[in-house]
């Protein structure tokens, strides 16, 4: 509908830890669909992990395809900073991705069809019921459906994010990566931009 529509999803290991190998995701997929040629307006509402933005959201994030191609990656969210940042869909469905591989995270989205008129609006209050999904290793697909408007959709707004790899050069610094002479300065650069310096 034109009207805000609310769902959180939690995922991630029930008993996480820290010092376990921690390789698989689990993942949870949604579609929010529209009537054919509609768009879609998605909010990242609220994202309850505060340390997991680093290395291009390699611990657990979000992900929301809003552009034209959906093979390619889409908006990836790993950090309540971004709480707020609205994004306007090239078609008439947004597929969701909510992963992690650490312990649970809660992510809350709201979405509704665009309405005419250029900037995105502020979202109201509304919720509607969380869709049923699971946290097991296998993957759980789960459809939302918006109805029809006849209105026009402004450009996606958001933040751009700029990831570096800290956690890994951290350690690496640490382990005397920066001042290790066998090691050529243009390679240390190339690795971990900024950290040598």
């Amino acid at each position: 509908t034109d009207e805000w529509q609310e769902f959180q999803d939690t995922v991630g290991q029930e008993n996480y830890d820290r010092y376990a190998a921690n390789d698989e995701f689990l993942f949870c997929n949604y579609w929010i669909k529209a009537p054919r040629g509609k768009k879609i307006e998605v909010v990242f509402k609220n994202y309850s992990a505060d340390n997991l933005g680093v290395g291009g959201c390699q611990w657990g994030g979000v992900e929301i395809k809003t552009l034209k191609d959906k093979r390619h990656t889409g908006y990836r969210f790993c950090s309540a900073e971004y709480i707020g940042t609205s994004l306007v869909s090239e078609h008439d469905i947004v597929p969701i991705i909510h992963f992690s591989r650490v312990y649970k995270v809660t992510t809350t989205i709201r979405y509704r069809i665009h309405p005419d008129g250029g900037k995105p609006t502020k979202p109201t209050s509304k919720r509607t019921p969380r869709p049923k999904t699971t946290t097991e290793p296998e993957t759980t697909t789960t459809e939302l459906t918006t109805q029809p408007s006849s209105k026009k959709t402004p450009p996606p707004t958001s933040k751009p994010n700029k990831c570096l790899d800290v956690l890994l050069c951290n350690v690496l610094k640490k382990l005397g990566f920066c001042k290790a002479n066998d090691i050529k300065p243009e390679f240390k650069e190339k690795v971990c931009p900024g950290v040598c310096n």
